[in-house]
C-alpha cells in the first residue's frame, strides 16, 4: 500500500468551507481514481494547519494520480479555501491497521 500526502495551511475562517469542499468533491473525486482505496482530511484545531491523505493499492496507481495531472486539478479546487496550494509526496505504508469494511 502506499500514501499520498499534502500538507497545507487553511485561511483564517474558511475550515468549514475546507470541509465541506473536501467532502463533496475530493473524495468523490479519489473515489474515481484507480487503486485509490480511500481518502483523510486531518485539520489542526488549534491552527489553520492541514494534512491531507490518500491510500492507495500500489505504486502504480499511486504515482499516476500525479504524473496523469489528477492531483493538480483536485488541488486546484482548494484554491479559494487554502493559502498555497499543496505539494504532494508519496511514501510507501509500512504499517497498518485499518479495519475493512
Amino acid at each position: 500500500m502506499f500514501a499520498g500526502f499534502q500538507t497545507f495551511e487553511c485561511k483564517q475562517g474558511k475550515k468549514f468551507e475546507l470541509v465541506m469542499l473536501w467532502n463533496s468533491t475530493i473524495l468523490p473525486e479519489l473515489a474515481k481514481q484507480s487503486g485509490c482505496v480511500g481518502g483523510l482530511l486531518l485539520v489542526d484545531p488549534e491552527s489553520n494547519k492541514c494534512m491531507g491523505i490518500e491510500l492507495w493499492d500500489d505504486d502504480v496507481a499511486a504515482s499516476s494520480f500525479d504524473t496523469n495531472g489528477s492531483f493538480r486539478k483536485l488541488a486546484e479546487k482548494l484554491t479559494p479555501v487554502v493559502v498555497a496550494l499543496p505539494e504532494r509526496k508519496q511514501l510507501h505504508v509500512m504499517a497498518q491497521n485499518l479495519a475493512k469494511p
